[in-house]
């Protein structure tokens, strides 16, 4: 085995295409082994632009590749159990061991007790939670299986040769790999006879497990095999301990009694060292020493980024046979020389920069979206800086690069494609519409049958296309959901079995039909039958594709019908299931993801050959497992954009040489992620050689910092302003910085280290030297943020000759006004109307709402409550649920609330009376009086006819069903004024009340200038429906309450009082825009005062 060893990916490809084309005989079969599709790529491009060839070498993962060298072994290799095989294994011999627990010996009841309790402490017959644990712990299981195999040889062998077992595990072991052909990996173990006209190159791999490293070091002794390694250093630093090793070794000498002198100079070794080298480097470590346990031909070559001679302190350290670049020396490229060379940064002169040098910065964001922001405008700035960096020589790095795909592709598709993207290491089930209709079809099986779920699967465009369906038939089917209301479940009794099947100790009740499929099928049928209107929203047209959707939504629920009941099968009859549906509802034809799930299908298949026959799995199984296992190769975003910036994950090698790197995400325990190991994980005690994630992570972010070339820029989100967010190795890079590099005089974290504004369109960003802002969307909304110094009323003041004025005004018009007279002027002015409930719902209310409560109340005023509930269960208000009992009772209460006042005060339906104001003239009854129009003078002089219905009434004044407070009076204010109009001009028999029933009261307000206050309201009425208007009911209290001053005070505590929540839907629609300034509360005020001057006072009177 030949190694190379550099600190730069560009050496080490150097010597790998001097290597690789070496030997000419074209039969002679070269094989690279990379880690990552990013390598792969990297070294296609970079092959075929340098020398013109694109053949004669094969790629491969090093899995794959070990697998393939040892095929000659076919009997062997044939037999090994694969990991879907051993995860259905251990199922079934959990699920066996559970069942004949009670007869194994007392021994092996010890053994397996923890693993027994686990699934099922009690009961004969296993339940649902049990069985689900089985399968979880047995797809949990087979991967630590085989991480024994890989990582734990030596404990997997004291197992397989000992009969004593102290573990379940060790049990579970030994019977499933009684013979050890079996076993993950065995190939490894095997002896290894490689033709002599192959040769194998390893590049860009940091680790090696031994068992890996002994089946090369085998392979190496018939075929040549060449090693790239990337390595921060020359020297020998295997012996270089981190900050935790140094201050345990400290603390143990302490308690052995060492004297101060000796601990300060073994103190002063210990931290003669590079923090960065000691703390980030344990799996380079771990990797050499495997390395160095024989020998080989070494090749080296290391690179300093800059001439140590510009700096004299670095030359004691330089030597002979190392090279250099001619790079500047910026921040970056001291710390690679300091990496190098092997030196604390602490102990040598600070470095003194330019100021301008950006080649290390960090961010501090305080959001995805706005940190892929300042990435974007990072980069633009750059590009427009150097013209000599391209787009394909940036790299963007992230922990999970698909918690940013969505803020990626909406920042970057801004300001027409300046800059172009590719994101690499999405999975594939994420982006495949086919994988995801697949899994979304089955998991139906299951599922509470919500409206969304089914409509996302009609909107699914394999399903589509095999059903032959148009989107405007997609539309037609989401009306229908709309206008039926369905909610969830196909029926009343499938609702009951849904309930039942997630709660077992729930009693087998009936769930009614509303708002299931059926109710809203029913609907859509009897609305056939019966309604001929032209307007029927069912069209002659659609009749044929509500048919053939109705039929469908049975035969996907008959279909599904194996799922819900969840009968055992064998692994055989539940792939053709899964086949057979697949094929039934989507278009499979020219489709590759239909492939792939073939081939994993026909994996599940063969799993039973080292199953009993009669070893037969729910279907849960089987679909946990298909689940994990599709889709997982990863899925290239722009997979041809080869000179596009790229977007990857934080994965070992990713971090290819780039001019510029960037790496994202980095808050605490993000990056590096903590090692979390299950507790099932015997490496754990053990200590086997398995890598954890923390070290991996580390020493990825040494290979960023020796992969860029000319800017390394880093940032993170810190939502709190209590807590610092940042990562220990942010931490740990300020703190190297800030000693050993000056910016002129000042420390790296005052120049480089950016705390960002949470909004993008602060001029700071447009005007700043260092940082710019290129956004055109964020400079225009600077614009006309700039722009809007300059104050504006909230709504637009309209000239009052040019307000519209109405000769004629319903009653109802004014009512609906008084009411709310924001929503009035959106819908009658402006025709704007917000739909609330224009959404599919999935949720049956079990809760009555305040609206529906509202509307049985304003019916109940004057029914009985039995009658009330009778109407509340027709029109569909109360669900069969538990909370039922509790909603009906409320009703009760309120109704009788009702019944009370109106008992109180004498009222009931036999002397309610109702005032018609009308140009017929009729003859008074003992319910009805008609009246001529009113007639009210205005303002301005101009004369209004109001006319309608005022009701209801009764002897002892007018009733109102609502509360008696000051909210309340005003939304029937015009109402009680037209009343007051009324008995004064006609001499109406009726006391001048205001009667609350919901309170109970009874008030009379006296008004001497009646004609004054109603000419008010209707100037009032004429500007507010024509220009908008803050005054409204809701608002009125606080509104009151102004004082010069105030202004925000009162805005605050309207829209923020959690004790007094606002409900006006226009009102909180509007402000989520703008919101009024002190000046427009102020006017807001002033017309408060117009209209209702007084009228608090006269309410209030006791």
């Amino acid at each position: 085995m030949k190694l190379f060893y550099s600190n730069r990916f560009e050496i080490l490809y150097h010597y790998f295409q001097k290597n690789l084309f070496q030997n000419q005989n074209p039969f002679f079969e070269r094989w690279v082994i990379v880690p990552s599709l990013a390598v792969k790529s990297w070294l296609t491009l970079n092959i075929a632009t340098d020398l013109g060839i694109a053949s004669g070498f094969r790629f491969y993962y090093l899995d794959e590749a070990l697998s393939l060298l040892n095929r000659k072994n076919g009997a062997e290799y044939q037999n090994q159990i694969t990991k879907l095989e051993l995860s259905f294994i251990i199922e079934k011999k959990l699920e066996n061991k559970w069942h004949t627990f009670c007869s194994l010996d007392s021994e092996k009841q010890q053994i397996w007790l923890p693993i027994i309790d686990y699934i099922q402490k009690e009961g004969d017959i296993l339940t649902k939670k049990g069985k689900k644990r089985i399968i979880s712990i047995s797809n949990k299981l087979a991967e630590i299986f085989f991480d024994y195999a890989m990582f734990g040889q030596n404990l997997t062998l004291e197992w397989e040769q000992t009969d004593y077992t102290v573990h379940w595990q060790a049990d579970l072991w030994k019977n499933i790999f009684d013979d050890e052909s079996k076993i993950p990996f065995y190939h490894l173990r095997s002896s290894v006879n490689i033709a002599e006209n192959k040769e194998i190159h390893i590049i860009g791999l940091n680790y090696l497990s031994p068992l890996q490293y002994q089946f090369l070091l085998k392979a190496g002794s018939t075929c040549q095999i060449y090693f790239y390694i990337l390595s921060p250093c020359p020297l020998y630093w295997d012996d270089i301990s981190n900050d935790f090793q140094d201050s345990k070794l400290l603390q143990f000498l302490r308690k052995k009694g060492i004297k101060q002198l000796q601990e300060q100079a073994l103190s002063s070794l210990l931290e003669n060292k590079n923090r960065l080298l000691a703390n980030y480097g344990k799996l380079g470590k771990n990797f050499l020493s495997i390395m160095a346990q024989d020998e080989h031909e070494v090749v080296e070559k290391f690179v300093l980024p800059f001439n140590p001679q510009e700096l004299p302190f670095y030359e004691d350290f330089v030597r002979e046979d190392d090279y250099f670049d001619h790079l500047p020396i910026t921040a970056l490229s001291v710390i690679q020389m300091d990496l190098t060379l092997l030196i604390n940064s602490l102990q040598r002169p600070k470095i003194n920069l330019k100021v301008d040098d950006k080649s290390v910065q960090i961010h501090e964001v305080n959001s995805k979206l706005r940190e892929i922001e300042v990435v974007y405008d990072a980069i633009l700035q750059i590009l427009d800086e150097d013209k000599s960096i391209k787009a394909n020589q940036i790299t963007i790095l992230a922990p999970n690069i698909q918690d940013y795909a969505p803020y990626i592709e909406y920042v970057f598709n801004q300001d027409k494609q300046i800059l172009d993207y590719q994101i690499m290491d999405i999975e594939e089930k994420l982006k495949n519409h086919f994988l995801d209709g697949v899994i979304l079809l089955f998991e139906l099986g299951t599922s509470r049958w919500e409206s969304h779920q089914l409509l996302k699967l009609f909107e699914n465009p394999f399903f589509l296309a095999k059903q032959k369906w148009k989107q405007d038939d997609l539309y037609q089917i989401k009306e229908w959901i709309l206008e039926t209301d369905i909610r969830w479940g196909r029926d009343g009794d499938h609702r009951n079995e849904v309930i039942v099947g997630h709660h077992e100790n729930i009693k087998n009740e009936y769930f009614n039909n509303f708002q299931t499929w059926k109710d809203g099928i029913d609907k859509l049928l009897n609305s056939l039958i019966y309604s001929q209107s032209l307007d029927n929203p069912f069209q002659i047209k659609k009749i044929e594709l509500l048919g053939e959707w109705i039929n469908l939504i049975t035969q996907l629920f008959e279909d599904l019908s194996p799922i819900r009941s969840s009968p055992l099968n064998s692994l055989s009859n539940w792939v053709k299931y899964i086949q057979n549906l697949i094929h039934k509802y989507f278009e499979c034809s020219m489709e590759s993801s239909y492939d792939k799930i073939i081939v994993l299908l026909n994996q599940m298949e063969r799993s039973d050959r080292y199953l009993e026959k009669d070893d037969l799995y729910p279907f849960d199984s089987v679909f946990v497992k298909f689940k994990q296992n599709i889709g997982k190769k990863d899925y290239i975003h722009k997979e041809n954009h080869l000179h596009a910036v790229k977007f990857c994950s934080m994965l070992p090698m990713r971090t290819l040489p780039s001019a510029v790197i960037i790496l994202m995400g980095l808050e605490e325990n993000k990056f590096p992620k903590q090692s979390f190991s299950s507790p099932l994980d015997l490496l754990n005690k053990y200590k086997g050689n398995k890598p954890n994630q923390t070290d991996i992570d580390r020493y990825l972010f040494l290979e960023t910092i020796l992969s860029a070339r000319q800017y390394l820029i880093l940032t993170y989100i810190n939502s709190s302003t209590q807590y610092p967010a940042q990562s220990i190795i942010l931490s740990d890079l300020i703190a190297y910085l800030d000693g050993s590099v000056c910016y002129e005089g000042k420390k790296f974290s005052q120049i480089w280290f950016i705390k960002h504004l949470a909004s993008p369109y602060e001029s700071f960003y447009f005007f700043n030297h260092y940082l710019k802002s290129y956004s055109r969307k964020h400079w225009q909304t600077l614009q006309w943020k700039m722009n809007s110094k300059i104050e504006k009323p909230f709504f637009k003041k309209i000239v009052e000759g040019e307000l519209e004025f109405l000769e004629e005004i319903s009653i109802q018009e004014l009512i609906d006004f008084a009411k709310n007279p924001l929503k009035y002027f959106f819908n009658k002015k402006l025709e704007i109307y917000l739909l609330q409930d224009n959404q599919i719902k999935n949720e049956e209310n079990f809760l009555i709402t305040p609206m529906q409560l509202g509307l049985l109340r304003k019916r109940g005023a004057f029914e009985e409550s039995q009658t009330i509930i009778e109407t509340a269960n027709k029109m569909g208000f109360l669900n069969k649920n538990i909370f039922t009992p509790i909603m009906e009772a409320k009703i009760v209460k309120e109704i009788d609330n009702l019944r009370l006042s109106r008992e109180l005060f004498n009222i009931s339906k036999d002397n309610l009376i109702e005032i018609l104001f009308t140009e017929e003239p009729k003859d008074n009854t003992q319910k009805q009086i008609f009246l001529p129009p009113l007639t009210i003078n205005t303002l301005s002089n101009k004369s209004v006819k109001i006319t309608g219905k005022l009701f209801p009434f009764c002897s002892e004044g007018f009733i109102v069903n609502s509360k008696d407070t000051f909210q309340d009076l005003l939304k029937v204010w015009p109402h009680y004024l037209l009343f007051l109009k009324a008995k004064k001009d006609f001499q109406l028999n009726i006391e001048e009340n205001i009667i609350f029933l919901r309170s109970s009261t009874k008030k009379k307000i006296k008004i001497e200038n009646v004609n004054e206050m109603l000419a008010n309201y209707l100037s009032f009425y004429f500007k507010s429906s024509s220009e908008g208007t803050l005054v409204i009911p809701d608002w009125a209290l606080e509104l009151g309450k102004y004082t010069p001053g105030n202004e925000i005070e009162i805005f605050e505590q309207f829209v923020s009082d959690p004790f007094n929540p606002c409900y006006n839907e226009y009102l909180k629609w509007i402000f989520r825009f703008s919101k009024p300034t002190a000046n427009d509360i102020a006017n807001a005020y002033e017309e408060y005062k117009e209209v209702y001057e007084n009228i608090y006072d006269l309410w209030a009177q006791k």
